[in-house]
Parts: structure tokens; C-alpha cells; sequence
């Protein structure tokens, strides 16, 4: 009988056979993250007087069993045989058993019986994050290792305060791409909003299949937030049924529609259903509607008694530039004004795409930026007329020209609601599918995210950010997620207005998690 197992640094091995030497199963790898260690076996037996063992030798290959040397010899009694590997790579063994006639087993040609991948080099992780609009936060990560573990991977981060914890952020498979031992990809994290005022630190994490481990940070300042309104979603899950989060300027409330007033009254109260015929894009035509009556001083060319506005929509390709603020301010360039100076830097305004210009005012220090407030949300356009110290002054925008910058004032939160959660089938039995639906003419592309917590006052834990507005998305859960949890949906635009809604009773996880379960029991016989 020859060497049947060996033993790599403390893991027990189990060999093929001689028989099925080079024809058998598939030998695994393992790897190690050290390059020397002991390599054991089990002494073979014999019988009183036939033919004894007198010593094992361990062969090994390094170009994958085309040439084989031989690394060690050990007299059986000490079942252990010392290797060194020169570099990493992957290595093949075989041990072979001489007996005291000569003879040595297993014949035949070599063939592995263990291979030991020796990787002391540790994953290359690059993160990049940024602050960006609305609480937002763009990461991109690249990830490269020639054994990389790619559920290893994970994303975190966390508030850099005292009870700061790291919530982890969900990746979707599609902002992964790769070849095996590589992984490059780019996610938005929608911040709550209690911790966009404070610095954020992002965590990668990474390892390989030997075990080496790769960790980078990096610290954010506070965002530069475009959510106004401090309203955490642990005081939204307070009231019932919840309330979309509130969203409006930082210099005051807007006028908001007498029905919705109840929101933000001092005395609270839950939003009024809606007709659903009342959508989102009827109310914005409306405003818009209302906003071409205001009442500016030298407005040129408005509609005439009895004419009705046509909407209001910039050109083919033109996107505005969303904001939920009254107040903003309106960055501008002045060209060719020669050694004269600028005297007057005059601000136009429209809000009907240019069919009638009002002027906003002066700019009173000719310098950029002018701060612009207006009354109600919608779609404005501007212009700048600027005048040099010699006279020279551009044309004032006449009926029909065209904004120079357009802003789109949206108020409106997105319509949003979760509708279930339940435990998912097939390939999915393990995880939590939770389906929501949410509109808005403005919905940002990846404006959705979905939050936990083990109480409906909080706090909340991310489960995944920046999501698309797919109306699904399967939660793979883990140890650290309690037996009961409540779920909250929020929902972005891309003005930074944010709705939220809660389930109203807390999702149970037992049936979800993996139970055995005893079948039978047999007795077994004594052992011979």
C-alpha cells in the first residue's frame, strides 16, 4: 500500500488512488498563501513478514505534470516531508512508496494527486469616490488578482462620527464587468439624508483564493446637498400611514396646494390620496401655465385675451438643469469686452421658452455669479445683456430667442409606494424579493433605494443604493440581518426632490433562512 493522503499546512487532503492515478476525478487546487510548509502522509501498511515500506519520496511538477523532479524523501515512521517552493505558481505532487523488494507504487506514468497553488501576492484595489448633487455619491472600483475570490468583493461605508457603523452597498451584476481575476465597475450610493451633512468614509475590500486580503479607503467631506429639508426617514416611519419625505428651498416653504398643506402643518398628518388620473405631468403643464400670467415688468410680446399658452418645452436634445430650490445662483462668462470694463450685466428671464422675456435685474457687482430667486416651480429660460463702459450693449432677447441656460424648478416629489416582500423561488429561495413601483417625469436613472431596520423608528441600514427603477430587486441576506425587519423605499429625482414609503408591519426572515431538518434514524452495526 503507498502514501494515501497528504496534509498542507494543517488542511488534510485526500489522494487518488493508484488505481485511478491520471485517469480518475479531476484534482482540485488549493491554495496557500506561504511558500514553505510541511507536506504529511499516512505510513503505509504491511503485514509481519511480506514486503515492508523503507521510504516515500514526494515528486512534484511546476509546468503543470510535463516534467516531473523529485522534492523529498522521508522513511515512512516520520510521515512528513519538507517543501519549499522557489516562487509562486502552482505546484503538483505525487508521492510514490519503495518497498524493500525494490518495487515502487503507484506504477505507470505520474499523475497528480494534489495541486498546491502558492500565491503570496495580495489583490490590487483602486477606489475612487466623489460627492456629487442631491447627497449622491459616485464610486468606481477596479479589483485584479490572477486567483481573485470574487464573492470576496464587497462595498461599504459609513458615517465617520462616533456610532458610525458600515452598511453595506449592494453591487448589481451588471456594474461588474470582467475577465475572471478582474473586476472594474462604477455605482451611485444615494446617501440618507441625515448623513449627507457629515464625512463619509468608503470602504473595498477584497481577496484572494489563498486567503490574501486587500482593504482601501477613502474619506468624503459633507455633500454638497440639494435635498432640502433635514427630515430622517426614522421620523417618516413614525407616522401612519407614512408620508412622502418632504423636499422644498432652504430660504422658505413654497405654496404648496391646500391639500398637501397637512404635511408639513405644525400638527403633521398623513398625505390625502390623490386621483389617479392626476398625474404628475398635469400638474407640472398646470404650473407651468400659471407661471406665463406672472405679471413681469417689460414683458414683451405675451399671449393675447382668450389665447391659450402652448406647453412649454426646450429644444430637441436640450435637457434643463433640474434644482428643488427658489434660490439658486446663475454662473455667467462675458467675451470680448475689450480694456473698457463692464458697467451693466442685465439678467432676462422667460417662462414660456422664450415667447415672452421679462428682465430679472441688475447684477449690482457685474461679477459672477448672480443669485436668481423665483416664485413657483418650472421650467425658466435666461439670458445675460451686458453693457462695457463705452456704450456697447448686446441685444436684449426679443419674442422667440431662445434661452441661453434653462432651469427646471421642481418641487414635486416623485410618486412612490412598496407594494410587497416576500421569499423568492427557485435560484432565489434565499433571498428577500421586494417589488415597489414609483414615477416622476424627472426620476433620476438610478434614483432608488431600499433600506432596513430591525425597528420602524430606525435607524436605517442600506440594502442597496442607486438602483434602477426596475420595481425589483432581490436581497441576498446575511448573518447580520436580524429575524424581523421593516423596509422603507426611497425614491429620487433628478431635481433631488426624494419620496419615501414604508411597509407597515415588519417582513419575518425565519422561513427564508436555510433549516435542516432531522428525516430518520437508522442504527449502525458493530464495528468489526
Amino acid at each position: 500500500m503507498h502514501a494515501r493522503s497528504l496534509l498542507v499546512a494543517g488542511l488534510t487532503l485526500i489522494l487518488a488512488s493508484a488505481a485511478t492515478a491520471g485517469g480518475g476525478k479531476p484534482v482540485k487546487r488549493q491554495y496557500v498563501n506561504f511558500t514553505g510548509f510541511h507536506v504529511s502522509f499516512n505510513a503505509p501498511s504491511s503485514s509481519s513478514g511480506q514486503d515492508p515500506p523503507r521510504e516515500v519520496e514526494l515528486h512534484v511538477s511546476s509546468d503543470e505534470g510535463a516534467t516531473w523532479e523529485l522534492a523529498g524523501k522521508a522513511k515512512p515512521s516520520e510521515q512528513k516531508i519538507l517543501f519549499r517552493a522557489p516562487r509562486d505558481g502552482e505546484y503538483w505532487f505525487m508521492p510514490r512508496t519503495k518497498y524493500a523488494s525494490g518495487r515502487y507504487l503507484p506504477q505507470g506514468r505520474p499523475a497528480a494527486e494534489m495541486k498546491v497553488v502558492v500565491d503570496t501576492v495580495t489583490p490590487v484595489v483602486e477606489l475612487d469616490a466623489q460627492n456629487d448633487d442631491g447627497g449622491e455619491i459616485i464610486i468606481r472600483w477596479h479589483i485584479a488578482d490572477s486567483h481573485l475570490k470574487r464573492d470576496s468583493f464587497k462595498l461599504e461605508y459609513k458615517a465617520a462620527t462616533a456610532d458610525g457603523k458600515w452598511q453595506p452597498i449592494s453591487i448589481d451584476p451588471g456594474e461588474t464587468s470582467s475577465p475572471s481575476g478582474d473586476i472594474r465597475g462604477e455605482t451611485p450610493v444615494v446617501l440618507p439624508i441625515r448623513e449627507q451633512s457629515v464625512e463619509i468614509i468608503v470602504r473595498a475590500e477584497a481577496a484572494d483564493e489563498a486567503g490574501n486580503r486587500t482593504v482601501k479607503e477613502r474619506r468624503l467631506p459633507p455633500a454638497p446637498s440639494s435635498v432640502a429639508g433635514e427630515h430622517d426617514p426614522a421620523q417618516l416611519a413614525d407616522q401612519d400611514p407614512p408620508a412622502m419625505l418632504p423636499s422644498y428651498p432652504e430660504t422658505a416653504t413654497p405654496d404648496w396646494p391646500a391639500e398637501e398643506s397637512a404635511i408639513f402643518g405644525e400638527t403633521g398628518g398623513a398625505r390625502p390620496a390623490r386621483d389617479p388620473g392626476d398625474s404628475v405631468r398635469a400638474r407640472s403643464a398646470s404650473v407651468v401655465r400659471r407661471l406665463r400670467d406672472l405679471p413681469y415688468a417689460g414683458a414683451q410680446g405675451g399671449p393675447q385675451a382668450g389665447e391659450e399658452p402652448e406647453e412649454t418645452m426646450p429644444p430637441p436634445g436640450v435637457h434643463p438643469q433640474l434644482i428643488n430650490k427658489r434660490q439658486f445662483e446663475l454662473f455667467y462668462d462675458v467675451d470680448a469686452i475689450g480694456s473698457d470694463g463692464i458697467v451693466q450685466v442685465e439678467l432676462w428671464i422667460t417662462a414660456d421658452g422664450g415667447r415672452t422675456w421679462a428682465s430679472y435685474g441688475l447684477d449690482e457687482d457685474c461679477r459672477s455669479p448672480m443669485v436668481v430667486k423665483v416664485d413657483e416651480e418650472g421650467l425658466y429660460g435666461f439670458r445675460v445683456v451686458v453693457e462695457t463702459a463705452s456704450g456697447l450693449r448686446g441685444p436684449s432677447p426679443d419674442r422667440g430667442d431662445l434661452p441661453d441656460m434653462w432651469v427646471g424648478v421642481d418641487f414635486t416629489r416623485p410618486e412612490a409606494g412598496l407594494i410587497s416582500a416576500g421569499q423568492g423561488e427557485g435560484e432565489e429561495a434565499d433571498r428577500l424579493v421586494i417589488t415597489w413601483q414609483a414615477s416622476d417625469d424627472h426620476l433620476a436613472s438610478r434614483g432608488i433605494s431600499l433600506r432596513w431596520a430591525e425597528s420602524s423608528s430606525g435607524p436605517w441600514n442600506t440594502i442597496a443604493s442607486g438602483l434602477e427603477n426596475s420595481g425589483r430587486y432581490a436581497w441576498r441576506l446575511d448573518k447580520r440581518v436580524p429575524p424581523r425587519v421593516y423596509i422603507l423605499l426611497e425614491a429620487r429625482d433628478e431635481a433631488g426632490n426624494v419620496a419615501a414609503d414604508r411597509l407597515a408591519e415588519p417582513v419575518a426572515l425565519e422561513r427564508i433562512r436555510p433549516q435542516g431538518h432531522i428525516r430518520e434514524v437508522r442504527p449502525l452495526d458493530a464495528a468489526p
